[in-house]
């Protein structure tokens, strides 16, 4: 199946895992998803083919890739009874690649395979066309789905900010589809992305703050 129908699939798991009150295993779903979000029309096995060839640091910063693993296995019952074979076959595959590399976190194979790669051909040394509608198409639908989310904004601002094909313009034109301002330069772009989102949070807390006073 295609990148972008597993990343929906592991979504829609963490929505119901969220709406269960497990928050951690939530977010670290949504973390999981960006994975694939990456690449959306390629195939799941051609991600983690990619994957498995990134030469990363195994570290322990959470999520690691034997936590998602676990997750995913504990879900298999739910995969096998009500999903397609296509889904389940990929949901094994991927939870088999993160326990083969247990010790991995997820943030560090994120940052790796974002960066580009190298080629000693005369071809690749040629800089790669624009990436500018391909980030605003990756990036946008994340950013307005999880705007007001603590947490889940800030792992797809994370991968955002460390994204090697995320430049000047790349996030100036993201920065002006997400908030209608561009900025200047890459990092008040970024910055006018993250406050967008910290703008929600000042409203809901006024906003509770009001609510608090009227009852009293």
């Amino acid at each position: 199946m295609k990148a972008s129908d597993f990343s929906s699939v592991v979504r829609a798991l963490a929505d119901a895992l969220g709406r269960l009150g497990a928050h951690p295993a939530r977010d670290e779903l949504v973390a999981l998803s960006t994975l694939f979000d990456a690449t959306p029309s390629a195939t799941v096995a051609a991600v983690l083919k990619r994957a498995g060839e990134i030469d990363a640091t195994a570290n322990a910063n959470p999520p690691t890739l034997r936590a998602l693993a676990d997750i995913l296995e504990a879900a298999r019952p739910i995969f096998e009874t009500i999903a397609k074979p296509a889904v389940e076959r990929d949901v094994q595959l991927v939870a088999r690649f993160l326990a083969s590399r247990p010790s991995l976190s997820l943030s560090e194979l994120v940052r790796s395979m974002s960066a580009p790669r190298t080629s000693s051909s005369r071809a690749g040394a040629k800089k790669a066309p624009s990436s500018v509608g391909d980030l605003t198409g990756r990036y946008l639908p994340l950013l307005r789905e999880t705007r007001g989310d603590e947490t889940r904004f800030a792992a797809v601002f994370s991968q955002l900010s460390a994204d090697a094909n995320a430049g000047r313009a790349e996030i100036l034109a993201l920065a002006k589809a997400f908030t209608g301002l561009p900025g200047k330069s890459k990092q008040d772009g970024l910055k006018r992305i993250w406050n967008s989102h910290q703008d929600i949070l000042t409203v809901r807390a006024k906003a509770a703050a009001t609510a608090g006073r009227s009852a009293a």
